[in-house]
């Protein structure tokens, strides 16, 4: 039993990362717009890799200041760094409305299968899921996954391409700097996999317990005649106080952890830059490598921090999106009812008695509270 259940624990985030998979296939209607976009996004991403380059080279070039073959290089480099970077500018603006336009139309049709699927739903669904939870999915959880198919996804492909970019960059520059980089990575990529599941948990945690306070503001002002008539507002303002103090304890933990994961990416990810450029300077000190070469390698070895950089959070996000993506999947893969009245039971005669003997109840959805207790009775007709 011990085994079957890391299995499970094992195969719980390929399983989720495989459900946020499939919500991508509301994408497809729009792939006239959103394939373009991922094109422009790999070329912004491309061209960003030739400012750091550039830049060495420019740097590298002013070092024999007072020639005039040299002043002519470096205007000619100046000017083609300027028109890539108006390159990129035009490329990005479309890149960003495709985005939108793919991301937003998606997200809607979404929004639309969810709520169509709500409604089709059995009356007992209902009463094993409260309104508020189910209002919650289709504002915040929505509202989650539209974010990370806008604006996360995107930035991890960006990230991504200048970080392969930059490797590939600083090993010609030097393979000797290159090898001596690489070696501080797997510390960083272990510490990323160890945090993230613990993340991704705690992330889970606290939105349920967002839709928990969401479904008691919902309850009490759906049935505020009842609440007023039996002055109930101490008891609803409690319930309502534990749940939000649930989730803000949820919440800080969540904080804290990533707090802790991030301040440790800075410290290794800048202190290994750090401890490459002091190894590097050495090596320009005994003449193992130029100076163009060192300045081209360092300024990448800046592009490459600032694409690790932002991965702490784009990770949390990630993490955030794939839990939301779950319990919309919930939702669009339950079984809804025939709404049709083709199977519609004819009655011809009723009798008219009505009898209950010994009957209980509890909502399902509040198991905690007995509705009624062993109640029994008969009407005649």
């Amino acid at each position: 039993m011990k085994r079957s259940q890391n299995e499970q624990n094992g195969n719980e985030p390929r399983e989720s990362m495989r459900e946020a998979l499939r919500l991508f296939s509301y994408l497809r209607p729009y792939r006239r717009h959103f394939y373009p976009a991922l094109v422009c996004l790999f070329i912004t991403a491309g061209l960003s890799l030739a400012f750091p380059y550039l830049m060495g080279e420019l740097i590298g070039g002013a070092v024999d200041v007072g020639s005039d073959s040299v002043l002519s290089k470096i205007d000619s480099i100046a000017l083609t760094l300027a028109g890539v970077l108006a390159l990129q500018a035009f490329i990005a603006y479309w890149r960003i409305r495709w985005f939108s336009f793919a991301g937003e139309s998606g997200l809607a049709d979404i929004r639309r299968d969810t709520y169509s699927k709500l409604v089709r739903m059995p009356m007992y669904y209902f009463s094993e899921h409260r309104v508020g939870e189910l209002s919650s999915r289709i504002a915040a959880d929505l509202t989650l996954i539209r974010d990370t198919l806008i604006m996360t996804v995107p930035q991890i492909i960006r990230q991504s391409v200048m970080l392969v970019g930059g490797l590939v960059f600083i090993f010609i520059s030097s393979w000797k700097l290159t090898l001596v980089m690489l070696a501080c990575i797997p510390v960083v990529v272990i510490f990323i996999s160890l945090f993230g599941r613990g993340i991704r948990r705690m992330s889970r945690n606290a939105q349920d317990e967002m839709a928990g306070s969401n479904v008691i503001v919902e309850e009490t002002l759906q049935g505020i005649v009842s609440v007023k008539s039996f002055s109930n507002e101490a008891f609803e303002t409690r319930r309502y106080s534990s749940k939000l103090a649930r989730f803000v304890e949820l919440t800080l933990g969540e904080a804290k952890a990533r707090a802790l994961f991030v301040s440790f990416i800075i410290f290794a990810l800048f202190g290994a830059i750090t401890f490459v450029v002091w190894f590097g300077s050495g090596m320009l000190g005994r003449g193992e490598i130029l100076l163009h070469e060192f300045n081209r390698f360092v300024l990448f070895s800046i592009f490459i921090g600032a694409a690790l950089g932002p991965f702490p959070d784009i990770l949390s996000q990630v993490h955030k999106a794939v839990g939301a993506t779950s319990r919309v999947r919930e939702i669009l893969g339950d079984e809804t009812e025939d709404v049709g009245m083709a199977d519609t039971l004819q009655v011809t005669r009723f009798n008219g008695a009505v009898e209950m003997r010994n009957v209980s109840f509890r909502y399902p959805s509040r198991e905690d509270i007995e509705v009624l207790s062993a109640v029994g009775f008969k009407v005649s007709p």
